[in-house]
């Protein structure tokens, strides 16, 4: 190849990857006068609107929520935290404290101080959340069903994933209060509908799963004064949904991971082994709870009831593998 041919070549590769960069610089140009452009029309709206409505109006709960997806979805987190706390704000004040309006305001807000990672904030509104919910829907509700999941499943998350600084309540206590919480849904909800609903399943396994996690690791801390995971039941599970599950993906029962207690770090007296039957004894009730599902008629799919079944077989071994650990 001569000298003339290659330097061509070269000034040829040179110019295309020019061109190429000049594009590339375009289109991100353009993309970025775009954004600027709907921020800036986003922007002009709440201030017409404010100046028409008078800055608490109901269309300025819409106008800010509407600028904090925009603001989500640039990931500037911080900006948008501040306008959905501003929708939820203006809800509260024109619905009542205790509205359903405030809810989805609520929960976008919840997820703009997730990506920030800030739990305490997270934690407490989440659970204003299912205490405003608590309020305005009867447990025989979907709506109070499906709130009952989303709370526990923070709670879950919170447990699992130590999303909330250390303090003197120790992680096995935090479980078995986390126990509790989901004993009292359940029992307010079979109060209220005739039977175990099959509405409740998430519920139920959401509780089986963290009774388990406590027997686990009172056995694993009682016999060799370790640390303990979830039981193995859990690691492929994954949440029952229906037609109206298919509206939001629930998470309840679909998550995994490890609950490790420092036994350094409790404060009480050594762990017996009994407090394992005690919760392995929960884990038998919610057997049962599942036995009557799937003895109802509720119109379950075969497919749920495969799916039901073999959860249950899974707990059932995961408790009896814990109770030979234990002897």
């Amino acid at each position: 190849m001569s000298k003339a041919v290659l330097i061509f070549s070269v000034l040829l590769v040179l110019t295309a990857t020019a061109e190429l960069f000049a594009t590339e610089s375009n289109g991100a140009s353009t993309q970025y006068g775009d954004s600027r452009r709907e921020e800036l029309v986003l922007k002009q709206h709440l201030e017409d609107l404010s100046t028409v409505a008078g800055p608490y109006g109901n269309a300025m709960i819409e106008a800010h929520d509407q600028y904090g997806q925009f603001l989500l979805k640039e990931e500037r987190y911080e900006a948008a935290a501040e306008q959905f706390r501003q929708s939820w704000h203006l809800s509260r004040i024109n619905f009542g404290l205790y509205s359903e309006e405030q809810l989805p305001h609520l929960n976008q807000l919840i997820e703009a101080l997730s990506e920030m990672q800030r739990w305490e904030e997270v934690h407490d509104l989440h659970q204003l959340g299912f205490l405003v919910s608590s309020r305005i829907y009867p447990p025989d509700d979907l709506r109070y069903v499906l709130a009952a999941e989303l709370y526990t499943a923070w709670q879950w998350e919170a447990l699992t994933q130590n999303r909330l600084s250390s303090n003197s309540v120790s992680a096995i206590q935090s479980a078995r209060e986390l126990s509790e919480l989901y004993q009292r849904i359940l029992e307010k909800i079979e109060n209220a509908i005739p039977g175990t609903s099959v509405h409740t399943l998430n519920l139920i396994v959401g509780k089986a799963r963290t009774d388990l996690a406590i027997a686990q690791s009172v056995v694993q801390i009682s016999r060799y004064g370790g640390s303990s995971g979830m039981g193995r039941a859990y690691s492929g599970a994954r949440c029952r949904q229906d037609a109206y599950h298919a509206q939001r993906r629930n998470i309840a029962c679909a998550q995994s991971g490890q609950v490790s207690f420092d036994p350094m770090a409790m404060n009480h007296p050594p762990l017996s082994l009994s407090l394992a039957g005690l919760y392995i004894q929960q884990v038998d009730a919610a057997l049962t709870r599942l036995e009557e599902i799937l003895n109802s008629d509720n119109g379950i799919s075969r497919g749920e009831r495969i799916w039901i079944e073999n959860l249950s077989a899974a707990l059932k071994a995961e408790a009896e593998s814990l109770l030979q650990a234990g002897r």
